[in-house]
């Protein structure tokens, strides 16, 4: 046999293996997908970097809906009806009642997305092979924007996918009763689904499917879509869907966006084919080869979702990111399909069609390999799984974070920032303190502040900077964000109790540590005088402690308390920020900081003396050796985006430093 003849042998065989065993292999590859982004996302979840407050909303839901509190939430101040119309979530609350815990909705999310496989190989059996439908589902679960899904954060939407898929292949199999059946599940999952079941309805039509094919979902959509956007304006108190904001170019409420259209076409147009939309169009096809094309007409049910998408004030590629694609990919893979489906059939009248049917092994393969690199390269599921791989480097930190979090009781309120939000979620109240830097509710003029009520304040400093890239400096609830945070803080008589580097705990115990700040302070005699300007403030000097342990759990943290004095030389409207460079014989690290986290410099009065305390948490390697300490003042400009990892974190566009002075040199011995 020659080498020609082993190798047909070989593809021989292994196509009948596939042939016979094509069920189990599908299995396989679900579990697999379950196995992997399910640790994937509990990496994320316990390194305390899920801080798009959603999983954290959606935890605390589940968790008040199990203890008999239906819908309550207090993140957002209202029901969370008021958000999203999602009575799917009785549903599922047997699955959460297994485990109370932000983990249960991850793994149940990666289920979800996993077993839309299923369904996807019922639908390609119905047009294809077994092994080109196999093939389409290990396209589906190694697919980009699956991944982009499943890592970002907890939602409700995604759980539409293996629903949308099913009600596509009862409506092919013409069972009306399975159809109408996951139909209706398919309204409970969010008020936005009637609008794929609206076009489902106009599908049927083109299809000349019987009336009630068509008229059913057509009425049921159009009916369930007015009821849900009215319950949940009253609801939240708005008196209309608040998410009517993300529309806000056109106008504030359904009536002016809807004249605003009409009366200003061009607007529109140019909008929509922005250059940004332009760029999502182009992100969302490409993943596919634009092969979904070929059969455009299994597009539509989703195209009210295209529409919706690029009609945002603010969208583009980052809708690609995140869980907006959710309800328009089923169809994507679906017209995938149908086109393959045709590219196989031979006799096509048109030419395109004839030359992808004669080289449509080739196509199929760089699909798969476009998928893939895709999948690795742009999503999140390489670098995900380097930073799991490498979980060792962040536990000294995450046990930091463990340990704040511990000190605050089961069922004590708490305000939070992001990353600590989703840990402290199953409880029956708790607050995102960055609603009280904003002063209002979410997109709403309605004033807001947390209740005084309230037990605990946990802080991470990080969210400092991060609120500083999310509002505009110059914005008006940036400018007097710090100064409500500072005021809840005052009005309820809290006490700084704990503080250790970044993260800080403020309680109502009078037992507390030095003030983070002090105003209109005298220079002390025992001073280490520095005296260097950085523009509009100069720092005066420091005075620093002895290197303190801070036991937490089995491993002695090392901490310098250090003070620095600053002089406000001029008003400024900017935030600075200041790196800590630490350097020693054989090592060197840095760490950024806001240089003041709750009086920042914009607050700062002309000729004023402030005093920051600051924790330094000391890097490991520096413990036991001799290091010089120096110190970077600068302003950073830029937005918040997501990594690969799908965690948000400052986009720096641009650096203006200021200058950088030695502080101290530190011998532990």
């Amino acid at each position: 046999m020659n080498k020609q003849e082993k190798i047909n042998t070989y593809l021989n065989n292994l196509n009948n293996y596939l042939q016979k065993n094509s069920k189990k292999i599908l299995v396989t590859l679900i579990l697999i997908y379950v196995i992997v982004f399910s640790v994937l996302c509990l990496y994320k979840y316990f390194t305390y970097n899920y801080i798009g407050i959603d999983l954290a909303i959606f935890n605390q839901v589940f968790y008040n809906f199990s203890s008999g509190n239906f819908f309550d939430l207090t993140i957002h101040p209202h029901s969370y009806l008021g958000d999203h119309f999602a009575l799917i979530i009785p549903l599922l609350l047997p699955f959460y009642f297994l485990l109370k815990s932000p983990v249960t909705l991850l793994i149940m999310q990666t289920l979800f997305l996993a077993l839309g496989a299923w369904p996807l190989y019922l639908i390609a059996r119905r047009k294809l092979s077994k092994n080109l439908s196999l093939i389409i589902c290990f396209f589906y679960l190694t697919h980009l924007f699956i991944h982009n899904i499943n890592t970002y954060e907890f939602h409700i939407i995604p759980l539409a996918i293996p629903l949308l898929l099913f009600l596509f292949y009862f409506y092919k199999k013409e069972n009306f009763t399975l159809y109408i059946l996951f139909l209706l599940f398919c309204l409970t999952v969010r008020e936005d689904v009637a609008l794929v079941i609206f076009m489902f309805g106009i599908l049927a039509l083109i299809e000349r499917k019987k009336w009630y094919w068509s008229l059913i979902p057509i009425i049921l959509s159009i009916g369930w879509f007015i009821f849900a956007m009215k319950m949940t304006g009253q609801i939240s108190g708005y008196g209309q869907y608040k998410f009517i904001r993300y529309y806000g170019w056109l106008g504030d409420d359904i009536k002016s966006i809807i004249l605003a259209a009409i009366s200003h076409p061009w607007t529109v147009i140019k909008h929509i084919f922005s250059l940004s939309n332009i760029s999502f169009l182009i992100g969302l096809f490409l993943p596919f080869l634009f092969l979904p094309l070929l059969k455009p007409k299994y597009i539509l049910p989703g195209i009210l979702i295209i529409l919706q998408i690029l009609f945002l004030t603010a969208a583009g590629p980052l809708a690609l990111e995140i869980h907006y694609v959710a309800l328009i990919i089923p169809f994507f893979f679906i017209s995938l399909i149908y086109s393959i489906k045709k590219i196989y059939t031979k006799g096509s009248k048109y030419k395109l069609i004839r030359i992808l049917n004669r080289n449509k092994e080739i196509i199929i393969v760089i699909l798969i390999l476009a998928g893939l690199y895709s999948s690795l390269f742009m999503g999140p599921l390489f670098y995900l799984t380097k930073n799991t791989l490498n979980y060792t480097d962040a536990k000294k930190e995450i046990n930091i974070r463990k340990y704040f979090t511990s000190k605050i009781p089961k069922k004590a309120a708490v305000a939070t920032s992001f990353h600590f939000l989703p840990h402290l979620s199953s409880r029956q109240n708790i607050y995102s303190l960055h609603y009280q830097y904003l002063g209002k509710k979410q997109y709403s003029n309605i004033d807001y502040s947390i209740p005084s009520d309230v037990d605990y304040l946990l802080f991470d400093m990080n969210d400092f900077l991060y609120y500083q890239f999310l509002y505009q400096e110059y914005d008006e609830n940036n400018i007097a964000g710090a100064s409500r945070i500072r005021k809840l803080i005052k009005e309820n008589n809290f006490h700084l109790t704990d503080y250790i580097d970044r993260y800080f705990l403020y309680t109502k115990k009078s037992n507390s540590l030095p003030p983070l700040y002090e105003k209109d302070v005298d220079l002390p005699n025992q001073i280490n005088s520095i005296n260097k300007k950085f523009k509009a403030i100069e720092l005066k000097g420091y005075t620093a402690e002895k290197t303190k342990k801070y036991p937490i759990k089995d491993y002695n943290y090392k901490i310098l308390p250090l003070s620095l004095y600053w002089k406000c030389l001029n008003k400024t409207e900017f935030d600075y920020q200041i790196k800590i460079h630490f350097t020693s014989k054989n090592s060197s690290f840095e760490e950024n900081y806001p240089l003041s986290a709750l009086y920042p410099t914009h607050d700062w009065e002309k000729s004023e003396i402030i005093k920051v305390n600051y924790q330094f948490l000391i890097p490991e390697e520096f413990e036991n050796s001799k290091y010089q300490i120096a110190l970077s003042v600068y302003r950073a400009q830029g937005n918040m985006g997501l990594n690969k990892s799908k965690i948000f974190r400052p986009q720096i566009r641009q650096i203006d430093k200021f200058g950088k002075v030695n502080l101290l040199e530190v011998n532990p011995h």
